[in-house]
């Protein structure tokens, strides 16, 4: 199911107290579970560096996570 009028949601995350440690926070990515047990599959995510921030837009509820790219 989707959200009312098919709109996007706004999935926003700080990434300002992230410790990143050596990496870049550019290397972060959200990916999508569509379903316990499924796999994982990387978003087309936004960086901001600075505004410190990573978003991707949803249309629905779901499992997300915020994880390296590789």
């Amino acid at each position: 199911s989707t959200f009312l009028g098919n709109r996007p949601a706004l999935l926003r995350f700080s990434t300002k107290f992230m410790d990143l440690g050596e990496r870049d926070v550019a290397d972060l990515r959200v990916w999508y579970q569509p379903s316990v047990g499924s796999d994982w599959t990387v978003q087309e995510t936004v960086v901001d560096h600075a505004g410190h921030q990573i978003w991707i837009d949803v249309h629905h509820f779901s499992n997300y996570s915020v994880a390296w790219f590789f």
